[in-house]
């Protein structure tokens, strides 16, 4: 009998029993919010998931990669944590929201000290008005029938044809607008904000798989960055500006 027990306790002390694998950290590309520089993945949204990270003992690293191709890889993994995501109806059912980590604004933009009218819509079409290819205004352009449009592939040639004169107004993420003033030597002050056309919610957002007790770990640090200052120490690292209370 003796034996036996000893046996079995042998036995159970040799058996491996597998870890709980660590879910995928997964940043999809967009500008000031997650990005490649200088061979290391950085960004507002990207700086404050890497800060949850080292608070649950993450030993991985983020998946910086295009920004379908991410919801694509978070949709259709098992354990995956996301940003930056906004949250929009036909995206709910697909992602668990766990947090959500920033707010930002699609609005109108002027140089500070020039006279023409971005208070509303209506007058913002007798204007020209510069906009990212592909971005997110492209909807907005549509849904306010704004008509003199001219559209580039990078936000730094409006910051350009803002500053010449080629442009009136500017239409786009105001952070993200604020972030091109600065790359190229401009003063974020320059420019005076005008219509806001969208308010969009942004999210730590996980695969639907995703245990209750892994997301629970990492709300939990994201929480605690909130209590201790270091949420506002990374937002204002980016001078990053949330929207004005509603």
């Amino acid at each position: 009998m003796r034996y036996r027990l000893l046996l079995l306790v042998f036995m159970l002390a040799s058996m491996t029993f597998p870890l709980q694998a660590e879910p995928r950290l997964i940043a999809g590309e967009a500008p000031l919010f997650c990005y490649m520089q200088r061979d290391k993945v950085r960004g507002v949204a990207c700086d404050l998931l890497r800060e949850m990270a080292q608070r649950v003992g993450y030993s991985g690293e983020l998946e910086l990669m295009p920004f379908k191709r991410a919801l694509y890889e978070t949709r259709h993994t098992q354990d995956a944590l996301m940003v930056p995501v906004t949250r929009t109806s036909e995206r709910d059912p697909d992602y668990q929201w766990l947090a959500e980590i920033l707010q930002e604004e699609f609005l109108l933009a002027a140089l500070r000290g020039s006279q023409v009218d971005i208070s509303n819509f209506g007058a913002a079409r007798k204007l020209n008005i510069g906009v990212l290819i592909g971005g997110a205004s492209a909807q907005i352009i549509k849904d306010q029938r704004l008509l003199h449009v001219q559209g580039v592939y990078t936000e730094e040639l409006n910051v350009r044809k803002l500053a010449a004169g080629r442009i009136d107004a500017w239409l786009g993420s105001w952070n993200v607008m604020r972030q091109a003033q600065r790359d190229i030597g401009y003063p974020d002050d320059a420019l005076r904000r005008g219509a806001v056309a969208a308010r969009v919610r942004i999210y730590l957002a996980g695969s639907p798989g995703l245990g209750p007790l892994e997301a629970a770990k990492w709300l939990t640090a994201f929480k605690s960055m909130q209590d201790d200052g270091v949420y506002a120490r990374i937002l204002e690292r980016y001078r990053y500006q949330q929207p004005p209370e509603q």
